[in-house]
């Protein structure tokens, strides 16, 4: 490279050699990853090389897809010191030079440096303040406690639009004066790195529109949240000086949680149009409270599950996988669905235990949905492709569906049903009563064995019938 000023590469344009350097990686593209041949770290090397090559990269502001600003702190004493002064370098250059990145990498590693931290909280200032939608993404998997830092700084950035937390640990996330919300952040994206961690939301994001606070998948299953807290801030100041409840996430109408309990409060969320929750089992808890706040809740997926999957059941010991606790108590979600029962329109459910009086009730007051989908389950997972007799000695419950819970759906167009089994045939009780959906135009069966007995009660307003087995 000491000699590209008489190599061809010194006649080229300067256009052409900017091309060539923000060229993306072809390797990564193949996996639809929009990734840069160069690092921040290649560019300014490449920057010394002649003054033909500098021109061409700083002609105009250098784009990079994604930056890190990393650091491997894991050696001991000097090492250790010097591995932090060469990250606090390195920051402190990303930050002199500020370039155009799409994606914004960070982590801190194990090592509570504030130097570090202040550092990276400079280049993140640096990063944010041009122009155009950027995505940070914070991997903190031994200091939690950094991350207050680094929302501060990032804050105020209009350009902030996307919030990436990968963390070990309890978060929570409150307002201080420090920090006292994310205003312009529209995305936010929150994946565990151990089995206990938790998230608590009580900071103002009034602009956020979509929350996924997911598992982290693993070969050996997923590793669900501890636990989510969603709560309502606190009390404000109304017209004529009154206090008023504010409203935590104004915007939010999209909402993802993989945890096993979920705490909500309604009246945080008034714009929340569609929640997915899957729920984990044996610890499975919901607590909603003023579910008559969620007034623009129109698709609720719910789908109770457990954390003894295929996967994790087959890496366990044969006396411990008997003891697991497999049962999920699906009729805990009650009090969602009869908290919101007026406003859902679509509903897709797993119901994996008989339903009791509350849940009966439940499902029957949903006299507005236009589009149900439920999945008969109480069978638990396989182990090993068997059936749980053949593994923990006894048969489970299959669940049953009296159609007749469906009858007072007047305005249902579309509904699903499927059983873990493919025993759906079994399952359908009272089949008579799917007569009395007059708006029913679709029907779908996640197996054929049915169709025989339900040919004769089928409405005369369907049109469509999918047999998915």
């Amino acid at each position: 490279m000491a000699a590209a000023s008489g190599s061809l590469a010194a006649t080229l344009p300067a256009d052409l050699l900017h091309r060539i350097f923000c060229a993306a990686d072809p390797e990564a593209a193949e996996l639809g990853l929009n990734v840069d041949l160069l690092s921040f770290e290649e560019r300014v090397r490449a920057e010394a090389v002649c003054k033909h090559w500098r021109a061409a990269l700083t002609s105009r502001p250098a784009a990079c897809a994604f930056i890190h600003l990393g650091s491997e702190l894991t050696w001991q004493g000097s090492e250790a010191e010097a591995a932090s002064e060469k990250a606090v370098r390195r920051a402190l250059a990303v930050a002199a030079r500020a370039p155009l990145a799409d994606r914004i990498y960070s982590d801190v590693g194990d090592m509570d440096s504030q130097q570090l931290i202040a550092a990276h909280s400079a280049a993140l200032e640096a990063l944010l303040g041009c122009l155009g939608p950027r995505t940070l993404a914070l991997e903190l998997p031994h200091n939690c406690k950094a991350l207050p830092a680094y929302l501060a700084a990032a804050a105020s950035h209009t350009s902030l639009a996307r919030l990436e937390l990968n963390i070990s640990g309890d978060v929570s996330l409150a307002a201080s004066p420090a920090l006292p919300g994310l205003p312009h952040v529209t995305e936010l994206e929150f994946t565990p790195i151990s089995g206990g961690d938790s998230i608590a939301l009580s900071l103002p994001m009034p602009r956020l529109q979509e929350a996924n606070l997911v598992a982290d998948d693993t070969e050996y299953g997923p590793i669900p949240l501890q636990g989510v807290s969603i709560l309502a801030a606190g009390p404000g100041t109304g017209p004529g000086g009154g206090s008023s409840q504010q409203a935590l996430l104004s915007s939010l109408t999209r909402l993802k949680v993989e945890a096993h309990r979920l705490e909500l409060d309604g009246a945080a969320l008034p714009a929340l149009a569609q929640l997915h929750l899957d729920l984990y089992f044996p610890h499975g808890r919901l607590v909603v409270r003023n579910a008559a706040a969620l007034t623009s809740l129109s698709r609720l997926d719910l789908r109770p599950t457990t954390v003894y999957d295929d996967a994790s059941l087959a890496h366990m010991a044969p006396w411990s996988a008997v003891e697991a606790d497999t049962v999920v108590r699906s009729n805990r979600l009650t009090p969602l669905l009869t908290g919101v029962s007026r406003t859902l329109r679509q509903l897709s459910l797993n119901l994996e235990e008989p339903l009791n009086t509350s849940m009966t009730a439940a499902v029957r007051g949903l006299t507005n949905l236009t589009r149900l989908e439920l999945k008969l389950g109480g069978s638990g997972p396989e182990y090993d492709g068997q059936y749980e007799a053949d593994i923990f000695g006894f048969e489970p419950a299959c669940v049953r569906l009296d159609c007749r819970l469906l009858a007072g759906m007047a305005q249902l167009r579309q509904l699903a049903l499927s059983q873990d089994r493919d025993l759906l045939a079994n399952a359908l009780l009272s089949r008579a009563a799917l007569r009395r959906l007059p708006a029913l135009h679709t029907l779908s069966l996640g197996d054929p064995s049915p169709l025989p007995a339900l040919a004769p009660h089928l409405p005369p307003s369907l049109t469509r019938l999918d047999l998915s087995g």
